[in-house]
């Protein structure tokens, strides 16, 4: 019975819970497209992993803090495609949107600029 449980039980969940951070991730994009402040940031790290075996592309995020209105640090890591990531220096600024009712909730403002004009597109803004 064990054995049944993390040959069928164990995929399930992980696959439950990257569908749930997937769909997640997408109402904090509509949020930041709502009710977004546009910020300045710092670039804490930027971080790469290799893809998976026999698999030639890599991820790359970059970890970035930012202070809210009321003076509040955040810090949040996001996954950004090669060119942004490589326009980007540890250190460095960079153009960030929060949450005005969340301000936990952040992205890279070019990621909002995209959600926005597919919400645009998709006639759901």
């Amino acid at each position: 019975m064990n054995s049944l449980w993390l040959y069928l039980g164990l995929p399930l969940v992980l696959i439950g819970y990257g569908i749930f951070a997937v769909v997640r991730r997408g109402f904090q994009m509509k949020q930041l497209v709502a009710d977004g402040v546009e910020t300045k940031g710092v670039v804490t790290a930027k971080l790469e992993y290799a893809g998976g075996s026999g698999s030639r592309r890599s991820q790359r995020r970059i970890a970035y803090s930012y202070l809210d209105a009321a003076g509040a640090e955040h810090r949040h890591v996001s996954m950004v495609t090669s060119d942004f990531w490589n326009g980007h220096t540890e250190g460095g600024p960079i153009d960030l949107v929060y949450s005005r009712s969340q301000p936990q909730v952040s992205a890279p403002k070019h990621l909002v600029d995209l959600s926005r004009e597919a919400l645009v597109k998709a006639g759901k803004l």
